[in-house]
């Protein structure tokens, strides 16, 4: 096989996916998927694919995910996979992110308040989580519209992505920067029960590191499946989470068993920094206030209906000119 392009600027990291074969269980009839990816002829990885479980809490807030349609998605959007990520995504996620921050810092506790630092990392990992799940979903024609990407006014209360699936599909996109000495993947539990009361299905977890190359996207999480995961209270602000080992995410969901999770592994997983450490201060020391309080001001600006490439460039054009001329995002 060819490389395939994905996504005009993010393409397939030199990898490539072969046939799914469904292995059954008699027993139970349930199938569990088996995929595989190639790089440079070498099997490098596969996903030992738990089946959903069916059970569900009726306290929960909904009825049973069904398993068919959640595995049904992963062939179209050929999930599990890796991708190549561009300067222009992550310039499009980091003013994404800052306005996002903007936004937040108005109605913030001050309990929730992590620092600005901090605060925009947060915003910087859910930017280019949503801007990578709406392009995949582009790509797969199942996107079912943008709407809803920013609200200049307050924090967005929606499911991430919407599959045009009969009836739609709502996810919500779980990204998380790799990097030492992380060993965990995290769902804040507060956050996933707001998820449930918004309808979402699912979780599409992507994993990453700053500023780098390459992602991984792994097959959808049922969102009842996460409430089988170990809840902790975890850091300085207290917050349960449901919890999974990197190791165990990879073995399930990702399929990219020859990563090491739990020693050195940015450089050679993650690949090159696309941006030097001057040019990522040049991305985050825009005036994300101002930018904001411009574009309340403006009655023409939306990302509402934009498809995810239309979006990223709009996002670009907000960068400052002299920015994008010197980071050569123009």
């Amino acid at each position: 096989m060819r490389e395939v392009p994905y996504l005009h600027d993010l393409t397939l990291a030199s990898q490539q996916q072969v046939e799914v074969k469904p292995k059954g269980n008699a027993r139970t009839g349930q199938h569990a998927l088996a995929g595989f990816f190639h790089k440079e002829g070498k099997t490098v990885g596969g996903p030992r694919y738990r089946p959903p479980m069916m059970m569900f809490d009726a306290t929960q807030g909904g009825p049973p995910v069904s398993s068919i349609q959640l595995n049904e998605l992963q062939e179209p959007l050929k999930l599990p996979r890796q991708i190549e990520l561009s300067r222009p995504l992550w310039a499009a996620s980091t003013v994404l992110g800052l306005l996002r921050t903007a936004v937040n810092d108005e109605h913030r506790k001050s309990q929730r308040n992590r620092g600005e630092r901090k605060n925009e990392l947060n915003d910087l990992q859910g930017a280019l989580g949503e801007l990578v799940g709406l392009e995949l979903l582009d790509r797969a024609g199942l996107n079912k519209g943008s709407d809803g990407l920013l609200d200049l006014q307050r924090s967005v209360d929606r499911p991430d992505l919407v599959v045009t699936t009969e009836p739609p599909t709502p996810l919500d996109v779980k990204c998380h920067f790799d990097e030492n000495p992380k060993k965990l993947f995290l769902v804040n539990e507060k956050a996933r029960t707001r998820s449930i009361n918004r309808g979402v299905q699912g979780f599409l977890p992507i994993i990453s590191a700053k500023f780098r190359k390459y992602a991984s996207l792994g097959q959808i999480i049922p969102i009842e499946d996460v409430a089988e995961w170990e809840l902790k209270t975890l850091g300085s602000h207290r917050d349960p989470c449901r919890l999974i080992r990197l190791t165990k995410l990879d073995q399930h969901f990702l399929g990219v068993n020859g990563f090491q999770w739990e020693g050195k592994r940015v450089d050679e997983q993650w690949g090159p920094e696309l941006f030097t450490p001057d040019e990522v201060r040049q991305l985050r020391e825009i005036d994300k206030a101002d930018l904001l309080d411009r574009l309340r001001q403006s009655a023409d600006f939306s990302l509402d209906g934009l498809e995810g490439e239309e979006v990223r460039t709009r996002l670009v054009t907000l960068l400052p000119s002299k920015i994008r001329s010197e980071l050569d995002l123009d």
